[in-house]
């Protein structure tokens, strides 16, 4: 992977303006949704990515600010409302953190499921969709046999199961 991308590069690449429906029998958005209120949306969206964990307690409670945010913008939600809702959810979730250690394509599967990774996993994740895009990643590191089936990757004595 190359150098890291600007923060303006990695924001349109990461969190593109949302796509329209891509048929009529899609639900359709609201009325609402404009220039101020996407920009918004993609600005939270950046700094939540960036801040904080996917988790917010130990318990695995995830962090659904993007969820909840794409939600109303979708129902044309102005960008006070986003930016309040916003404002309300930050306060329980918890900061990203650092990992022990980088994640590269040789430990890749060395820490599945060890949350102090988090960061690291994010890190080597973002260089991935960055440089491959997202349906490309998705199906080398999620959907592919060699992400789920052992014996297959040389050295692996357990199988990660990436899709299950």
């Amino acid at each position: 992977m190359s150098g890291k991308p600007t923060q303006i590069a990695r924001m349109t690449e990461l969190f593109p303006a949302p796509s329209p429906p891509p048929s009529t029998a899609c639900p359709s958005r609201w009325p609402g949704a404009n220039q101020e209120s996407t920009l918004a949306l993609r600005d939270i969206l950046q700094v939540n990515h960036d801040k904080y964990h996917v988790f917010f307690d130990d318990r695995g409670r995830h962090n659904h600010i993007s969820h909840h945010l794409v939600v109303l913008w979708s129902m044309g939600s102005p960008k006070a409302v986003l930016e309040a809702v916003n404002e309300e959810s930050r306060q329980i979730q918890r900061p990203r953190g650092t990992a022990p250690e980088p994640i590269t394509r040789d430990n890749l599967y060395d820490h599945v499921g060890d949350h102090k990774y988090y960061a690291g996993y994010l890190e080597y994740y973002e260089g991935v969709v960055c440089e491959k895009g997202a349906a490309a990643a998705l199906q080398e590191y999620i959907f592919s046999p060699q992400a789920n089936f052992s014996g297959i990757r040389s050295g692996q004595t357990e199988n990660p199961q990436m899709l299950g």
